[in-house]
Formats: structure tokens, sequence, C-alpha cells
């Protein structure tokens, strides 16, 4: 494309960088949530319990749906499956400010679980394709880098404005929540759709979607343990999520400061991805792919280990971890689908749904024996599953490779 006198569809195209990066940004402000949800649920009656059954529901609901929704941007196009998932979102947002029990949370996260269905896939796969038909494949990862470090950036800030507002009234940072899906639907309006190439006739979705998942998974695919690796590392460190408040606590940590602590994480969690491909450059893939492992079986062994108002640092690596892996998986995967592929959208959300079932299947146990064990000791157990898991699924990614 002509850089000095780019076309109007050239100046679309580019318009939709900028575009994905401010989706992004909206997406962050969910974490206005974060700091008064389990308050909240408490306050409705909901026990630690409930909440754990609550979030297994919500990660089912996503891994159901990815599949399908990212055939539903595969064959309705990127830009229509970003305008429901806005939609949706919007509208499971606008239940939680209304919701006080049980049963109106679930309606909430099924919607939500839907809305982040639809748009997670579709994000993706627009940007790569947008940057492929501008003749700038390569920069995927710096610009989704910057996309994701600036949208925890954004979750920072509302982490701490969230938890500011929470404790006027608990309700606001919920109506600010559904304020930023209704901007993230408008700005959705303004994307255009990248080409590619036409999907084949269709074969039946159940059966075509089953023939992509076998494909992903079947012995010698350039996919699999890309799938199953970053799988073990999102679900080890997603679960700690429902444990980081009451750590904090019974490590002494004063309640009025663990909103500022939410956003340092978030802080961290931002400039690890900003930093991937820097770091991927200087280490090497190999050791690059094994460092978030590492990390992360790390900072579980010292949270069960140590205990002391100090202990917060071990999260941080967490946080580390967490922005590191999911910018270096989404760069390495969309590497290995071709780059006109009309199938991008379906293939990055059965990388989802194999985090979120992995997920799903961590979160009962876990919480089970936290009750049963202590805190402490569920901390140690993880800190070996994952370490072991993740060995065993690192190996056969290069094994595949050799």
């Amino acid at each position: 494309m002509n850089a000095q006198n780019p076309s109007a569809r050239e100046r679309a195209l580019r318009r939709n960088v900028p575009l994905s990066i401010a989706v992004k940004l909206l997406l962050g402000c969910f974490a206005f949530e974060i700091p008064i949800l389990v308050g909240l649920w408490q306050s409705c009656g909901l026990t630690m319990s409930d909440i754990t059954l609550l979030q297994a529901l919500f990660a089912l609901i996503m891994a159901g749906t990815n599949v399908p929704t990212g055939q539903f941007a595969d064959r309705m196009g990127r830009c229509a499956a970003l305008i429901v998932g806005a939609l949706l979102s919007a509208a499971g947002a606008g239940v939680y400010y209304i919701a006080d029990s049980f049963a109106l949370f679930l309606t909430a996260e099924l919607l939500l679980g839907l809305g982040f269905s639809f748009a997670g896939g579709a994000d993706q796969a627009l940007l790569q394709e947008t940057l492929s038909e501008l003749g700038r494949p390569s920069d995927f990862g710096r610009v989704w880098g910057i996309a994701k470090s600036y949208g925890y950036y954004v979750m920072a800030a509302a982490s701490v404005l969230g938890g500011w507002l929470g404790s006027y009234n608990v309700r606001t940072p919920l109506l600010c929540a559904f304020v930023s899906m209704c901007l993230m639907l408008l700005l959705a309006c303004f994307f255009v759709e990248p080409e590619r190439d036409e999907l084949p006739e269709r074969s039946g979705v159940l059966r075509e979607m089953w023939e992509l998942i076998s494909d992903c998974f079947s012995k010698g695919s350039s996919l699999r343990w890309l799938m199953v690796y970053p799988a073990v590392l999102f679900a080890f460190n997603q679960v700690g999520l429902w444990f980081y408040q009451p750590y904090l606590e019974l490590s002494g940590v004063p309640s009025a400061y663990i909103g500022g602590l939410f956003a340092l994480f978030q802080v961290v969690t931002a400039a690890s991805s900003r930093q991937t491909e820097g770091i991927t450059r200087r280490l090497g893939e190999r050791r690059a792919v094994l460092l978030p492992l590492v990390v992360l079986a790390t900072s579980w062994l010292l949270l069960g280990g140590v205990l002391c108002w100090g202990s917060f640092v071990f999260i941080l690596l967490q946080q580390f971890a967490r922005g590191y892996t999911d910018v270096l998986f989404s760069v390495a995967v969309n590497a290995r689908i071709p780059e006109r592929s009309p199938v991008r959208a379906t293939l990055l959300s059965v990388q989802a749904t194999s985090q979120q079932v992995l997920y799903a299947l961590v979160l009962l146990p876990v919480g089970w024996c936290a009750d049963c064990a202590g805190m402490l000791n569920t901390f140690l157990i993880i800190g070996m599953t994952v370490l072991l898991g993740g060995a065993w699924t690192y190996r056969g990614l290069y094994r595949e490779a050799s």
C-alpha cells in the first residue's frame, strides 16, 4: 500500500489499530468491579462455596461458547462478532448492577461469558488480518503487546477508583463498568472488516467445529501443545485471583492498602506484556517459553512457605507471568496460522476454550483443598502441581517440534 497517498480503504484499515487498542482499554474498565465483587456477593448472602461455583460456571460458559462464537466470527465477520460481544457484555454489566441473588449473578455471568467469547477470538483475528492487509504482519506482537499493556494500566486505575467508589456505594463501580461496555459497543461499529480467504462450503457447523478441534489436538499438530501448555499456566495463575484478598489480610496487609496492591498487580502485568517481545528476543524461544512456568511455580511455593506483610511481592511474580504469557502465546499461535486463514478466529477460540476448561476443572478442587488443608498448604500443592504439569507439557511442546 502507498504510504504517502493512502487510499480510503487503507485509511479505514489503519483506524482499526487504534480502535483495537481502545477496545482493550474499555475491557480493562471491568476492573472497576474487582475490589468490591466478593463483598457484594457476600452482602447478598452468597457463601465462598457459592462464589467458587459461580466462577466455575462462568469458566464453563466461556469454554462451551468460545468455539461456536469463533465460528460466528469466521462466518459472519470479525466486526459483527465484536458488536454482538459488546452488546452482550453491556447487558451482563447492566444485570450485575441490579443483581441481588445467585440466580441474577449467574444470569449476569452468562451474558458476560457469551460477550467475552464473541469478542475474544474476533479482536485478535481482526488486528492480525488488518496488519497483514496493510503489509505489516510482523507488527502483531508489538501492537498486541501495547494493547494488552495499556489495558492492564487501565485495570490498575479502575481497581483503585472502583475500590474508592465502592466505599461510598457498592453499586457505583458496576455502573461504571456498564457505561464502559456501552462505549465499547459504540467503538465496535467503526471497525472495517479486513480481507481474508473464503471459507469452504459448509459441511455442518458441529462437524466443522469437531474437525477443527481434532486437527488442533491431533498428534503432530503444530498447535497441540501450544493449546495445552498455556492452558496449564493460565489455569494455575487465574485461580489465585480469589485467594489474593484473604491471603493479603492473613499476611497483615491493612485493608485500606489492598485496593492499591490490586492496582500494582495490574501495573506489573501491563509492564510484562509490553516487554514480552524484547524478552523473547533476548532469551530465545525455548527459554522464553520456559520462563513463565519457572516464575509461576516459584511464586506459589513462596506464597505457601513464607507469610509476612511483604509476601505480596510473590504475587507480583504471578502478575509478571500473566501478562507475559498472554502476549507470548497469542503471538506464537497466530504465527502458526496461515496469514489469510478464514478460520483464524475459531482456532484462537479453541486456545481460549482449552484454558477455560482446565481453569474450571482446577477451581473447585482448589477451593475444597483450601477448606480442608488450609490456604498455605494449598499454595504449596498448587506450586508442585503446576511445576510437574507444566514441565510435562513443555517437554511435549518441544519433543514434537524436534
